[in-house]
Order: C-alpha cells, then sequence, then structure tokens
C-alpha cells in the first residue's frame, strides 16, 4: 500500500468512495453525497483541511484521512476523519494513513490533539484505542436528519 498526499485531481474517485459509504449510511455523519468540487473543497484545498492523505492499492486509491479544522473546536484541536473503500475492502488502510495524518498534525498548530469523527461512541472509542490515542473531556452530538441522535464522539490526544 502506497501512502501519498491527496492531490485536486484525486477529488472524483474519492467523492465515489465517500458517497458509496454514506449511501450505506451509519458509519458516518455524513448524510449527503458530495460532488468531486465539493470533496476538494472539504477535504483537499478548501478553507479547513489541514491534510489530506490517501492510500493505493493495486492503482486504485482505496481510502482516504482527513485533518481538518471544521466546527467550532478548541484551540490545538483537529478533526481526523478516515474513510475506506466499502468493496473491494483493502484491510489495513485506516492504520497504514495514520503516521502521515499524525506527522501532519505535529507540523501544523493543532499539533496536540485530535478528534476523531465518528457517529458513535464505540467506533470513536475504538480508534482511540487502535491508534494509541489518550480520551480528553468533552462530547460532540450530532442528530442525523432521520431524526436517530448520535451517541457522540470523544475528543482524544495524541
Amino acid at each position: 500500500m502506497h501512502i501519498r498526499k491527496a492531490v485536486s485531481s484525486d477529488a472524483g474517485e474519492l467523492s465515489a468512495l465517500l458517497n458509496e459509504i454514506i449511501r450505506a449510511g451509519g458509519t458516518t455523519a455524513l448524510e449527503t453525497p458530495l460532488s468531486a468540487a465539493e470533496f476538494a473543497d472539504w477535504f483537499i484545498d478548501g478553507e479547513f483541511p489541514l491534510a489530506c492523505h490517501v492510500a493505493e492499492h493495486n492503482r486504485s486509491l482505496v481510502g482516504f484521512q482527513s485533518l481538518s479544522l471544521y466546527g467550532d473546536l478548541p484551540k490545538g484541536v483537529a478533526d481526523i476523519a478516515t474513510f475506506a473503500r466499502m468493496k473491494p475492502k483493502t484491510a489495513g488502510v485506516g492504520s497504514a494513513l495514520f503516521p502521515a495524518t499524525l506527522a501532519a498534525a505535529e507540523s501544523s498548530s493543532s499539533n496536540s490533539s485530535m478528534r476523531p469523527s465518528a457517529p458513535t461512541m464505540s467506533a470513536a472509542l475504538a480508534i482511540t484505542r487502535r491508534w494509541a490515542l489518550r480520551p480528553m473531556t468533552g462530547w460532540s452530538r450530532f442528530r442525523f436528519r432521520t431524526g436517530r441522535p448520535s451517541t457522540g464522539s470523544r475528543s482524544v490526544s495524541a
């Protein structure tokens, strides 16, 4: 698996990957598919992204990980979002991407903390354990358009 920085020309393939996950539901807070232009703005070269890396396997993009400052985050905290292709599934995408994202966080002004973007507490805690991050105080709750509340995500510190 090859890890590299995402570029704008990746947005078409990455938005298709993300939109498949959005349509499946239940694993992301995102509920509306994104165009390639929206994807580039949100994750690659817009106002809020700090870094976005992609994982390539067999000449295909199999996942991406984004570090961003979207929303009302405490100073020194950034959101980390990880998405991997559902079909065919490639094991280890998030773990392969994480060292590049961690390096980007360490070199940015938001290097003290990363908060995993996850629609459930159990998903956020699984990420926290897998990547050896420490839980921090603070909850982020949201409601899906269907009315189903999230169980929140917990802020974490590297």
